[in-house]
């Protein structure tokens, strides 16, 4: 019997992703995730529902919120958000927060 070679996927994903110059796609992916995990720890699961991750790009991470209430909460945060990804993900450049107020979010 021949022994297989087994290649990790965590490899073959990285090759894919520069291969295809999908990094800031990727990047902004990771982003917006990691800061949908991070909002439930910062307030609750209401959190869920009137705030979201849009985009991240060129170092900006765009935020909807369904009320100037809970855009004001994300900018009392703000230093605090920016710390907490840029410690998660180093690699990842973050300098800035955009926050949009939309009223009609879904979520």
């Amino acid at each position: 019997m021949r022994k297989s070679e087994f290649t990790p996927l965590q490899n073959l994903l990285t090759a894919v992703i520069n291969q295809y110059n999908l990094k800031p796609q990727f990047d902004g992916a990771t982003i917006c995730h990691q800061f949908k995990k991070l909002t439930s720890g910062l307030w609750n699961q209401k959190a869920d529902q009137n705030i979201k991750a849009l985009s991240y790009k060129k170092g900006t991470l765009t935020i909807q919120a369904k009320s100037s209430g809970w855009a004001q909460q994300v900018q009392f945060k703000k230093t605090a958000i920016l710390e907490q990804l840029s410690k998660t993900h180093p690699s990842i450049t973050i300098k800035n927060i955009h926050i949009q107020i939309n009223p009609g979010m879904s979520p």
